[in-house]
């Protein structure tokens, strides 16, 4: 009918004449169609789950992210490439163990991360059990100090005890030191607040169009107007007096706008 199969083939002389030579050949041809055809989509699935691997990499390294896992049977430590890099090793000349494998962390996070490693085996419950998600301070060589953000499971053996520990650590340094300079800003806002809101001075904030967001009791008591009175109206249009004066105002404003310089004056109100 014109289809192919595949066949293997195997044969072999069964006779020979008196000068030895080959005068009668027996051989078998199987069909191994679906055997080839298995082996192929085997060999298409590993083509795939090798890339897969290769793209789980590449996801790894952008997300500064490596993987670990401890044998609770036998100790053995396995890492990804990414947590040789993590923790500033050369894979080449460095082992990982159970009891060097986060040395570099500081020892109060080692501690307790120990802790939690052990609290999770021995309230061990079948099939899984989490460890808690937590941060861990890492020095590198050279006294580069590195935030990382872990999490983990112990996972159990066919008979329901635990038998791997798996995890992951991700390098999540500049997250940190982002979220440490908005407690900060936060921080010098509030003292900000405090300042403004106690000031003996005529304190107005404005936004970039000019109306007012924010006005400090000085300034209610100085213009004689509620706080919701001057709220979004232009800074100077309530209390100035009409004239040069109000006009003062749009000028420093202007001004303001395009150079982004102080603006001294004395007007009257």
């Amino acid at each position: 009918d014109g289809s192919y199969i595949f066949v293997l083939d195997r044969g072999r002389v069964v006779s020979r004449d008196e000068n030895n030579r080959a005068i009668r050949v027996m051989g078998t041809h199987s069909d191994v169609t679906k055997q080839h055809l298995m082996q192929e989509q085997l060999k298409e699935q590993a083509r795939k789950l090798d890339s897969t691997a290769r793209m789980r990499d590449v996801a790894d390294i952008m997300a500064h992210l490596g993987s670990w896992e401890i044998d609770l049977q036998t100790g053995k430590v396995a890492w990804s490439d990414q947590m040789y890099t993590i923790f500033g090793y050369d894979k080449r000349d460095f082992e990982p163990k159970r009891d060097n494998a986060f040395e570099r962390m500081v020892s109060a996070d080692r501690a307790r991360i120990t802790q939690a490693m052990y609290h999770a085996i021995s309230t061990f419950k079948a099939p899984i059990t989490r460890l808690p998600e937590d941060d861990v301070e890492v020095v590198l060589p050279g006294g580069v100090r590195r935030y990382l953000r872990g999490a983990g499971v112990v996972v159990a053996d066919v008979d329901g005890n635990p038998a791997y520990m798996r995890g992951s650590l991700q390098d999540v340094t500049e997250r940190k030191r982002i979220e440490q300079e908005l407690v900060q800003q936060k921080t010098e806002l509030e003292k900000f607040k405090l300042a403004v809101f106690g000031a003996s001075d005529h304190i107005v904030i404005a936004d970039s169009n000019g109306s007012i967001v924010y006005v400090n009791p000085a300034a209610q008591t100085i213009t004689g107007y509620g706080h919701d009175e001057l709220l979004g109206t232009r800074v100077g249009h309530k209390w100035a007096v009409p004239g040069p004066d109000a006009a003062y105002f749009e000028q420093m404003l202007n001004e303001v706008a395009k150079s982004h310089t102080k603006q001294v004056g004395i007007v009257r109100a």
